[in-house]
């Protein structure tokens, strides 16, 4: 059962189909059963896509996770598709490509912006700004105005701006 960051789950940020799943008790059933990180990597399974949802957790928990790390690298370096929306593209941090630089270096990227993290009074909390982080690794980051659905895709990568950009972001990955 995930944790969920109760202000993800607000009225401020809840998009229709956020709204929609929230109140499906089947979704809510397979959510609640859904399998830790520890429990993927000892699957011997293949991912076709990986998907790091945000939420202001992540930029601590999904950044300085090795088994997150391991996870995310290992269904990207088998060609195939590593989305993330929000806070959620802080997994991206730690991670490499298979020549030791950094998975977003030269890639269009997006995430949760500097601009927004102020809008929601937060920016004396989170240990960094994840729009800044992404371009110090040599991202090229694109974002939009605060609060527009945003989501942009290179090649397997796939990344949205905030809580809008949720199912854009899916979208994109599934066409990935």
């Amino acid at each position: 059962d995930p944790p969920m960051d109760q202000a993800s789950i607000s009225e401020d940020f809840m998009t229709p189909d956020g709204t929609k799943f929230m109140e499906d008790p089947v979704a809510i059933e397979r959510l609640k059963s859904s399998l830790s990180v520890d429990q993927l990597l000892s699957e011997d399974k293949s991912y076709d896509i990986a998907f790091a949802a945000g939420g202001h957790g992540t930029v601590v928990d999904f950044s300085t996770s090795s088994a997150v790390k391991k996870l995310l690298e290992g269904v990207y370096r088998k060609g195939n598709v590593l989305a993330a929306v929000c806070h959620g593209p802080a997994a991206l941090l730690g991670m490499t490509n298979e020549d030791g630089t950094p998975l977003v270096k030269d890639k269009t990227v997006t995430g949760f912006t500097t601009e927004e993290e102020k809008g929601v009074g937060l920016q004396s909390i989170v240990p960094y700004f994840l729009d800044e982080k992404l371009k110090e690794l040599g991202g090229r980051v694109d974002i939009k105005d605060p609060w527009s659905e945003h989501a942009v895709g290179d090649g397997k990568l796939v990344t949205g701006q905030n809580p809008m950009s949720s199912k854009r972001t899916a979208v994109l990955a599934m066409e990935a």
